[in-house]
């Protein structure tokens, strides 16, 4: 059952993806689908899990998902949300309260993760 969530989830990904470059023409292959599919999973299997008390991967609804394409490899980049800030605050980095940003970066031929990212 987890994997048909994560799998489903992926597809709700690329959907919206999809939906959001309705100006442009916007495609991604099989392997590139595959590949999302795998970081969704991965980070879901990781939610709620936590390095010096704070959240690392925290809820996927509170995070944009950025596709990068170089050559023959995709890097699929789960960035966290960023809170409302007071007048005299500034952001953070690649970590907010709703977790950390994490990338996945993936050889397409053949089909692996290569790399993982974080920033926080």
């Amino acid at each position: 059952m987890p994997l048909v969530k994560s799998t489903f989830a992926a597809c709700l990904i690329i959907a919206l993806l999809l939906s959001r470059a309705a100006a442009a023409d916007f495609r991604i292959t099989g392997k590139e689908a595959e590949a999302i599919a795998i970081a969704v999973r991965i980070f879901k299997s990781k939610q709620g899990s936590k390095y010096e008390g704070h959240l690392v991967y925290g809820d996927l609804r509170h995070y944009t998902v950025e596709l990068e394409r170089t050559r023959n490899r995709l890097e699929v980049t789960f960035v966290p949300e960023q809170p409302s800030l007071k007048s005299n605050e500034a952001g953070t980095g690649g970590s907010t309260i709703h977790g950390w940003e994490v990338a996945y970066v993936f050889s397409l031929n053949p089909l692996r993760m290569v790399q993982e990212h974080y920033a926080r």
